[in-house]
C-alpha cells in the first residue's frame, strides 16, 4: 500500500524558495531575471506529431505553488500535476510558423518520500495539421516563470538545455532555450525517388521478366526437339 504523501515536505521546500528569493532581493541588483536551475528538453519530430520530454526541477515546479497562497497546502503531486498545465500556457511550439496546440501525456513523479528529489518528468504532445504532415520547420519559444517576481520589477526566468532531432535519428544540440532566446530546427525528411522513377522502374523490371520467361520456353523447346 502506497504511503500517503508527507505535506510537510512541501511545505519546507516552498519556504525554501522563498527564503532563497528574500536573500536575493537582498543581495543582488534588481536588474536582472533571476534564473532558476536549468531543465532539459529533448524533442522528437515524427510526421504528423511532435513530441516533447522535459525534466523540470523541483525549484521551477513549486515556485508557482509557492506564490499562490491558495495552493499553500497542496500535497506535492498536486504541485506537478498544476505545473504541467502550467507549462502548456508558456512553452509555445510552431511547426513552419503555424502555432501549435499541446497535451500533457504524462507525468513522472517524484521519488517517494525519503528519496532525494531533483527533477520531475514530463511527456507533451503537439499534434500536426494531419498525421503525415512532415512541416520544414519546427520553431519553440518560451516565458516561464515570467509572470511571477521575486522581487518588485524583477521576474523568475527558466531556462533549458534543448536536444532536437527527427524520431529515429540521433538528436541534435538545441543549444540554450530561454525566455530572449527561442529556438528553430530545420527538418531533414527523407527524399522519395520522383513517381516518373518509379514507373520506369516497374516497366524495366516488367520487360525483363517477360524476356526471362520467353528465354526459359525457347530453352525447353529446344531441349525437346523437334
Amino acid at each position: 500500500m502506497r504511503k500517503p504523501e508527507r505535506v510537510p515536505l512541501l511545505i519546507l521546500i516552498a519556504a525554501t524558495v522563498c527564503m532563497l528569493a528574500a536573500f536575493h532581493c537582498a543581495v543582488i541588483p534588481r536588474v536582472l531575471a533571476h534564473p532558476v536551475a536549468q531543465g532539459e528538453m529533448d524533442i522528437q519530430i515524427h510526421r504528423g506529431r511532435i513530441a516533447l520530454h522535459a525534466r523540470i526541477t523541483l525549484e521551477e515546479v513549486l515556485v508557482p505553488n509557492a506564490m499562490d497562497k491558495a495552493n499553500a497546502s497542496a500535497t506535492l503531486r498536486d504541485a506537478c500535476r498544476k505545473h504541467g498545465e502550467y507549462l502548456l500556457k508558456h512553452l509555445f511550439m510552431y511547426a513552419d510558423k503555424q502555432p501549435l496546440s499541446g497535451k500533457l501525456i504524462k507525468i513522472t513523479e517524484p521519488p517517494a518520500s525519503g528519496a532525494q528529489i531533483d527533477f520531475v518528468r514530463y511527456d507533451f504532445e503537439f499534434p500536426l495539421s494531419s498525421v503525415d504532415a512532415a512541416p520544414r520547420e519546427i520553431a519553440l519559444s518560451q516565458d516561464v516563470l515570467n509572470d511571477f517576481q521575486y522581487a518588485p520589477g524583477n521576474q523568475w526566468e527558466a531556462a533549458y538545455v534543448v536536444k532536437i532531432g527527427m524520431a529515429g535519428a540521433a538528436p541534435r544540440d538545441g543549444g540554450l532555450l530561454t525566455r530572449v532566446k527561442p529556438m528553430a530546427f530545420s527538418c531533414e525528411w527523407p527524399v522519395p525517388p520522383p513517381a516518373s522513377t518509379q514507373r520506369t522502374d516497374i516497366v524495366v523490371y516488367g520487360v525483363l521478366i517477360l524476356f526471362a520467361a520467353g528465354l526459359f520456353y525457347l530453352i525447353a523447346t529446344m531441349k525437346r526437339g523437334p
